[in-house]
């Protein structure tokens, strides 16, 4: 039997698969990895994407959101995955006019993973 975490990134994974233009990859948790890094490594249309996904009372660890905030920060986008909710760490470049286009494109993306993950 999966666990609930499992269960949410099942859907995610399905939800990823249904997309378009789309390829992630899930790093293996070892003792060799980096502390933090997200569940699924998501790259769509171009945009670097972390996706961090959470059973309906999970928290994120600090260096979990720590890592979220880089991706963010380097131009990214990072997102927490709940059963029913996403909290969304976002790129931002107020002297760069393409922000307003790549936001928008994250915003269809973070639309498409809730509506095709959704129970």
């Amino acid at each position: 039997m999966s666990t609930p975490e499992a269960k949410v990134k099942a859907r995610i994974k399905k939800a990823l698969n249904g997309l378009g233009r789309c390829t992630y990859f899930m790093p293996p948790a070892s003792i060799y990895g980096q502390a933090g890094v997200s569940d699924i490594i998501v790259c769509r249309n171009g945009l670097f994407v972390a996706v961090e996904a959470k059973a309906k009372r999970g928290k994120p660890t600090r260096l979990q959101i720590k890592f979220l905030e880089r991706v963010a920060a380097s131009g990214g986008l990072g997102m927490v995955v709940w059963p029913h909710k996403v909290q969304v760490f976002k790129p931002y470049e107020p002297e760069n006019p393409l922000t307003h286009e790549v936001n928008d494109s994250y915003k269809r993306m973070v639309v498409e993973i809730i509506y095709f993950s959704a129970p």
